[in-house]
């Protein structure tokens, strides 16, 4: 019988890669898990864009835009949230109907969008299994 051995050019960064990709990967199951509870158990609705806010990307290149959304909660109360999806271009027009999903407990809310919701846990999902496919001299 053959036993299962890591190949590659260089043991240690077939260790190094494997193990970056299953932590990777670790953290994706996380955020997966996170935001599925976190769809599971928000209240969709539709709030309205009020503006953005701007900041440095991390290299201080350019400039980011983070959506500013104010919604109204069932109790009648104006609520605003600045999403954390931070983009180089704007995706909305002042004062567009903008889908959301938020926790009435905590008034944790979020853009109802696949990116905006699971974008950060399917990067970290790739990026893992690349990286152990890469570490297992498979690809």
């Amino acid at each position: 019988m053959q036993r299962f051995q890591i190949r590659g050019s260089s043991g240690e960064i077939s260790y190094v890669m494997l193990a970056a990709g299953l932590l990777l990967l670790a953290l994706g199951g996380y955020l997966l898990w996170r935001n599925r509870r976190f769809t599971s158990a928000s209240i969709k609705t539709t709030g309205e864009l009020i503006g953005y806010q701007t900041r440095r990307s991390g290299s201080g290149a350019a400039w980011l835009y983070a959506p500013i959304i104010r919604y109204t909660a069932p109790d009648g109360s104006a609520r605003e949230f600045t999403s954390s999806d931070a983009a180089s271009k704007k995706s909305y027009a002042l004062g567009e109907q903008v889908r959301i999903r938020y926790l009435p407990h905590t008034g944790e809310a979020s853009i109802d969008s696949v990116g905006s919701l699971y974008g950060a846990a399917l990067v970290c999902l790739l990026m893992g299994l690349g990286a152990v496919l890469v570490g297992l001299d498979i690809f």
